[in-house]
C-alpha cells in the first residue's frame, strides 16, 4: 500500500495531465539548487570568504528564524494557508497569497 502511494505522488495523471506532488516538490528544488550552484561561486568570487561566509550564516539565521515561526504559529494546521486565514481573516489570507505568488516569480524568473 505504501508503495502504490509513492507511486501515485510520482505519476502523471493522464486523464488530468497533472503530475504527483513528489514530481512537483523536486522539480522546484531542482530549479532551486540549479540556480544556487551557479550563483554561490559566483557570488563568493565577487565579495570574499570572509563576507561571503558571514551573508551566508546571516541568511542562514533568517531562514531558520522564519521557519520557527512558521512552526510555532501553525501548530496543528495542515496548510500555512488555514493559519493566515484564521489569524488574519480574508484580506490577510489573500494579502499572504499574493506575497507568495511575488516571491516565487523570483525564481521562475531566474529558472528562464
Amino acid at each position: 500500500m505504501a508503495v502504490h502511494a509513492i507511486e501515485l505522488a510520482f505519476d502523471k495523471d493522464e486523464a488530468t495531465g497533472k503530475h504527483g506532488s513528489l514530481t512537483n516538490v523536486f522539480s522546484c528544488w531542482n530549479g532551486m539548487v540549479g540556480t544556487g550552484l551557479v550563483t554561490i561561486p559566483w557570488a563568493y568570487s565577487l565579495s570574499g570568504l570572509a563576507l561571503g561566509l558571514a551573508l551566508t550564516v546571516l541568511a542562514f539565521t533568517v531562514s531558520m528564524t522564519t521557519q520557527y515561526f512558521i512552526m510555532k504559529t501553525a501548530g496543528t494546521d495542515i496548510d500555512y494557508t488555514e493559519t493566515l486565514r484564521k489569524t488574519f481573516g480574508k484580506k490577510g489570507y489573500y494579502g499572504g497569497m499574493v506575497l507568495f505568488i511575488i516571491m516565487l516569480t523570483i525564481p521562475i524568473i531566474l529558472y528562464f
